[in-house]
C-alpha cells in the first residue's frame, strides 16, 4: 500500500461523512444557494492563501532566482496559479476564481458584506487572526480560516499541501456536483455560478485533483513521520470543512425558519402599533400646535430642525450607496441615525411652534400681516412655496407608517417586503426631507 494510499483509506470515513453531509439536502432554493455562499466565499478566498504559501514554498519567488530541485511540483503549482489566479470567465476576461465567485454572489444577490469587509482590511496593519477575530461572521467560518492560517504558519510545505489537497482540491468536484443539482438548471439566470462550478468540476477533478495527490506524495517521500502529519492535518481539514458545513446548514435552517414564521404569523401587535403611532402623531401634532406656551424664546430652533432635515436626506443617500455595496451594518446604523434625526425635527419643530406665532411667507415687516404690497412683492415664489410646504406636510404624514413599516420588515427578517416597502419609502422620506431644508430657507427670511 502506497502512503498516499494509506491516508485515503484513513480518510475515508471523513470523507463519506462530508460528501453525504446532510447540508445538500437543505440546498433547495436560491434563498438557501445565497446562505451557503456567504460563509462558503471564505473557504474560496483563504484557499488562494494556501496556494501562494505552496508557490512559495516549491518555487522561487524571489531575486536573485535559482532552480529548485523539483521542477514537477514548481511546474504544477505555476499551473494551479495560473488557473486561480488568471482564469477566463464567461466573458473571455481573466478573473480569479475568488473574483469569479463574487461576481457569482452579486448576480445571485447573495450578501457580500461580511467578506467585502475583511478584503478592506487586508491593507491595514493588522495580523490576520486580529481581522478573523474582528469579523462579524460564523464561529465555524472563522475556525475554519484561522486552522487555514496555522497551517500556512507551519512552514511545512507537506502540511500545506495537505490542507490544499485533501481539505479542498480533492473535494471540490463531488460537493459542487451535489450543489451544481440545486442551482439554476437551465443555465439562465444565474450562468456566472454555474461557470464557476463547472470550471471548477473541470479542472479539479480532471486534472488538479490526481496531480495533487502525486504533489503530497513528492514531498513526503519515504519519511513516516511526515505521511503521519499529512494524515492528522487532513483530518483537521475534513473536519473543519464538516464544521464549516454543520454551520452553514444551520443558518439555512434558522433563516427558512426566520422566514416561514414571518409568512405564518405576522406580528399582528406590532403592526397594529404602527398603524397607532401614525394616526396618534398627527393627532398629537394637531393638538400641541393649538398650545401657546408664553415666556420662552426658541426662535434658534428653525436652523437646527431644518439641519436635521438635511442630515436626513444625507444620511438616506448613503444608506441607499452601503447597501448597493453590501455594507449592511453600516446601512442599518445609518437609517437608525435617520430615523433619530427624524424624530428629534419633530420634537423641535413642535416645540418651536408651540412657543412662537406662525411666520407668514411674504410677511416682510414682520407685524404677523401679511399686507396686499408684500403679497405683490412675493406673487412669483407664492405659490411655489405654498405647493413645496403642502406637500411636505401630506408626505410627511405618509411617510410615518411607511418608514416604520419598511423597518419592521427588515427586522423581522422578511426582506423581499423590505425591498418592496423601501421603493415607496426611500424616495418619499428623501423627499420630505429635502423639501423640509427648502421650506426653511424659503421662509426664514421673513421671520421676525
Amino acid at each position: 500500500m502506497t502512503h498516499i494510499e494509506y491516508i485515503e483509506t484513513q480518510l475515508s470515513p471523513l470523507r463519506r461523512q462530508l460528501k453525504e453531509h446532510s447540508l445538500y439536502e437543505q440546498l433547495q432554493s436560491v434563498e438557501d444557494i445565497k446562505v451557503f455562499m456567504s460563509l462558503h466565499v471564505f473557504a474560496v478566498w483563504d484557499f488562494m492563501s494556501l496556494l501562494k504559501a505552496l508557490q512559495i514554498q516549491l518555487t522561487t519567488v524571489s531575486i536573485p532566482w535559482k532552480p529548485k530541485p523539483k521542477g514537477s511540483l514548481a511546474r504544477f503549482i505555476n499551473e494551479i496559479v495560473h488557473a486561480e489566479e488568471s482564469d477566463v470567465n464567461e466573458l473571455g476576461e481573466a478573473k480569479s476564481h475568488f473574483e469569479m465567485y463574487i461576481d457569482s454572489m452579486l448576480q445571485i444577490k447573495a450578501n457580500t458584506a461580511q467578506i467585502d469587509e475583511l478584503l478592506s482590511q487586508l491593507d491595514e496593519e493588522k495580523s490576520i487572526h486580529s481581522i478573523i477575530e474582528g469579523l462579524q461572521v460564523e464561529k465555524c467560518a472563522k475556525d475554519f480560516m484561522r486552522f487555514t492560517f496555522e497551517v500556512i504558519e507551519s512552514g511545512k510545505a507537506h502540511c500545506i499541501a495537505a490542507a490544499f489537497t485533501f481539505g479542498r482540491e480533492d473535494l471540490i468536484p463531488d460537493m459542487f456536483i451535489e450543489i451544481l443539482k440545486q442551482a439554476d438548471s437551465k443555465n439562465t439566470k444565474f450562468n456566472k455560478l454555474r461557470y464557476y462550478l463547472d470550471r471548477h468540476i473541470e479542472l479539479d477533478g480532471d486534472e488538479h485533483g490526481p496531480l495533487s495527490l502525486q504533489m503530497v506524495e513528492e514531498l513526503c517521500g519515504n519519511d513516516p513521520k511526515k505521511v503521519e502529519e499529512v494524515l492528522q492535518v487532513s483530518q483537521e481539514a475534513l473536519q473543519h470543512r464538516i464544521n464549516l458545513w454543520n454551520g452553514i446548514k444551520e443558518k439555512i435552517i434558522a433563516q427558512k425558519g426566520r422566514i416561514d414564521k414571518v409568512k405564518a404569523r405576522p406580528n399582528k401587535k406590532l403592526r397594529n402599533a404602527i398603524l397607532a403611532v401614525s394616526i396618534i402623531i398627527p393627532l398629537a401634532v394637531g393638538i400641541l400646535f393649538s398650545v401657546k406656551i408664553e415666556g420662552f424664546d426658541l426662535s434658534f430652533l428653525p436652523p437646527i430642525y431644518a439641519s436635521l432635515n438635511g442630515l436626513t436626506a444625507i444620511g438616506l443617500v448613503t444608506a441607499l450607496a452601503a447597501i448597493r455595496f453590501k455594507r449592511l451594518k453600516l446601512h442599518q446604523r445609518i437609517v437608525q441615525l435617520c430615523l433619530t434625526f427624524s424624530v428629534l425635527f419633530l420634537l423641535l419643530y413642535v416645540l418651536y411652534h408651540m412657543t412662537s406665532d406662525s411666520t407668514k411667507y411674504g410677511d416682510i415687516n414682520g407685524n404677523g400681516i401679511l399686507e396686499s404690497a408684500e403679497a405683490m412683492a412675493v406673487s412669483d415664489t407664492r405659490g411655489i412655496y405654498f405647493f413645496i410646504l403642502v406637500s411636505h406636510i401630506f408626505l410627511s404624514l405618509v411617510v410615518i407608517p411607511l418608514v416604520l413599516f419598511t423597518y419592521k420588515f427588515a427586522w423581522e427578517g422578511n426582506y423581499e417586503k423590505h425591498k418592496k416597502w423601501t421603493r415607496l419609502a426611500f424616495p418619499i422620506w428623501l423627499y420630505v426631507a429635502i423639501t423640509g431644508v427648502i421650506v426653511y430657507y424659503m421662509i426664514s427670511p421673513f421671520y421676525s
